[in-house]
């Protein structure tokens, strides 16, 4: 998908009205465009600006055009004259319009723009990024889809980012990682942290604030949200609305937080860096 700059299109119609307006005011159009004078300097900037506009919303046909526009005004000597700069730019406005019939655009309303962004930002922190650097990707991609009103898809990588969780966790409690298909269902993985936070940290050692409470904390968090939502998402079996994925992200980026006070991607609870 390509992202465009609504100002640049803006800034292409402004110049080609700014060019043609002032050659629509010149008498003899046969003339030449002299280098230095008046009239070739103020040509030379609109065309100039309307190949930075072209060029920044990637319309290649009409940008082509352009190029030896300029390349003419700036040749020596100029033999432009004012009717082919009137011509050309007549060629330069099919072809943009050609290129605005040969893709769709979107607005994004404000409110949704804010989801365009990095994993930084979504999170308020740079913390997501350094403990849980392969998270970030499905963290903005999950953003991006409810931004384009994709929820379903966005609660898909909500639930991607959460499985990372899992494994982090399954990490810092020594769990192998799974090796068959079978193994790495939410299921079979959980009874495996349940078991292991049970020898680790024995419930009556669970104590409040402590490595194991937050670790508990965390299991019943990933047991509570597994049939309705990773269940649910990963079987086809629901389509969610965008507040329900919007729900979902704000609760997957919660969980994030809380799993980044015990443990990194590594599950290594050593080195984490949180501001």
């Amino acid at each position: 998908m390509l992202e465009l700059n609504a100002r640049n299109f803006l800034g292409v119609v402004t110049e080609l009205r700014a060019v043609q307006m002032f050659i629509s005011n010149i008498p003899d159009r046969t003339q030449i465009l002299l280098a230095g004078q008046p009239d070739h300097t103020v040509i030379g900037a609109h065309v100039d600006r309307l190949a930075i506009e072209i060029g920044g919303i990637r319309a290649r046909s009409a940008f082509r055009v352009v190029e030896r526009l300029q390349t003419a005004l700036n040749a020596e000597p100029v033999m432009v004259t004012y009717e082919n700069v009137r011509m050309a730019l007549a060629d330069v406005e099919s072809r943009f319009a050609d290129y605005l019939d040969d893709i769709m655009l979107f607005a994004i309303p404000d409110q949704q723009a804010g989801l365009f962004k990095d994993a930084t930002e979504l999170m308020s922190s740079g913390d997501i990024v350094i403990n849980f650097p392969t998270a970030t990707f499905e963290i903005e991609e999950s953003a991006k889809c409810l931004g384009l009103s994709r929820p379903t898809a966005s609660a898909f990588h909500s639930m991607r980012t959460i499985e990372i969780g899992v494994r982090a966790l399954g990490k810092r409690l020594g769990i192998p990682d799974p090796v068959s298909s079978t193994d790495r269902s939410w299921g079979v993985v959980l009874g495996q942290v349940r078991d292991a936070l049970d020898a680790t940290f024995p419930k009556k050692k669970r104590l409040p604030n402590t490595e194991g409470a937050k670790l508990e904390a965390i299991y019943v968090t990933l047991d509570a949200i597994k049939n309705p939502w990773r269940n649910a998402t990963m079987h086809v079996e629901t389509v969610y609305t965008e507040a329900d994925a919007g729900f979902i992200l704000q609760c997957t980026a919660t969980f994030m937080r809380k799993l980044m006070e015990v443990c990194d991607e590594n599950g290594d609870d050593s080195v984490l860096l949180i501001g």
